[in-house]
């Protein structure tokens, strides 16, 4: 049975996004307040009939702004990231947009800040099962290192300002409207055959925005979660084939041809050696591995042991909860599925 949020209030940045849209929307239908920050009001069309959500306009770099928003919010949900653009662009917002919303919730009295973090930070070297004392070791590439940093700061204010804080550091979050793990996994999964690199039996991250959504709600009420850093992954993790393949499902084949992956190593070598300090070329034979490695996981044992909590939603369930919305872009066809 879902906690019930009545007479709580909540801030949600990044509102206008997947994430922050969802998370909005279902800490609304628990019967909390939200307010729904967004940097421009025609792109949070999905939240403007929810009822008790209230669209707000600000940007998290606006110190005085997020300190007006913040009182009276029992929760601070600091979902908002930019994950494209030069290393200096993403510090400013991951990192430096993060100190503003931190302090701005520490000086408003804010019961808990809730940061939404990434496996990324984790970088790409590990091996076995990945677990949060490990601690971040990010690649080069500037999403990985800026929310490595983002983490940092929340400690760092956290601890000066005796804020309570969680973070949530999510895996690959699909469900309807993910234009990338939904939408782009379809529009991969209805080539016949579908190509990938290597057989697929590496491990997926793949976790559906329901459980993520439930988890950090839990983050934010749960006595437990004070201080600590959690994994948002599901446990054991499918293997990319799966994944794919559950898409492929609803396409109606399972036709799959694996390109050799040796050929790829090679390339990926060669892109790093020519590329550019800290571009992203230099980062392709992590990402490489990240597609493809088979003996990775990410432990959810701490939120089990520490919050009792644990995802619901298996992957068959989670990818058949996106056919509607795929259905509605245009990407699944009822036929597709005799």
């Amino acid at each position: 049975m879902a906690l019930s949020l009545e007479n709580r209030t909540a801030l949600v940045t990044g509102a206008s996004g997947f994430v922050g849209s969802t998370l909005a929307t279902e800490l609304a239908n628990r019967g909390a307040t939200v307010r729904a920050l967004v940097r421009s009001p025609t792109k949070a069309s999905y939240l403007r009939d929810v009822h008790r959500v209230e669209i707000v306009v600000g940007d998290i770099r606006d110190a005085a702004r997020m300190r007006e928003l913040s009182i009276g919010s029992d929760w601070v949900f600091g979902v908002a990231a930019l994950m494209r653009g030069s290393h200096d662009q993403q510090h400013e917002v991951n990192v430096e947009g993060t100190r503003s919303l931190v302090e701005a919730a520490a000086s408003a009295g804010v019961g808990r800040y809730v940061h939404v973090s990434t496996l990324s930070v984790y970088g790409s070297g590990r091996h076995g099962s990945i677990t949060e004392d490990m601690g971040p070791a990010p690649a080069r590439d500037p999403y990985s290192v800026t929310k490595a940093k983002a983490e940092e700061v929340v400690r760092e204010v956290g601890g000066v300002c005796k804020l309570s804080y969680s973070i949530l550091r999510c895996g690959n979050m699909y469900g309807p409207r993910s234009e990338f793990w939904a939408a782009g996994m379809m529009k991969l999964a209805r080539r016949k055959p579908t190509v990938y690199i290597g057989n697929g039996s590496g491990t997926c991250p793949a976790i559906h925005i329901d459980d993520i959504t439930d988890l950090l709600i839990m983050l934010a009420t749960h006595p437990a979660a004070d201080g600590e850093a959690f994994n948002g992954a599901p446990d054991p993790p499918p293997t990319w084939r799966e994944f794919i393949g559950g898409y492929q499902k609803l396409a109606g084949h399972q036709q799959w041809i694996g390109l050799p992956l040796v050929f790829f190593k090679i390339l990926t070598k060669l892109i790093a050696l020519l590329s550019p300090t800290a571009s992203m070329g230099k980062e392709a034979p992590h990402i490489l591995e990240f597609f493809t490695s088979s003996d990775a996981s990410w432990s959810m044992g701490k939120a089990r042991r520490l919050l009792g909590w644990q995802a619901r939603i298996g992957l068959e369930e989670g990818i058949e909860r996106c056919a509607p919305w795929l259905r509605a872009q245009g990407l699944l066809r009822d036929s597709t599925r005799e």
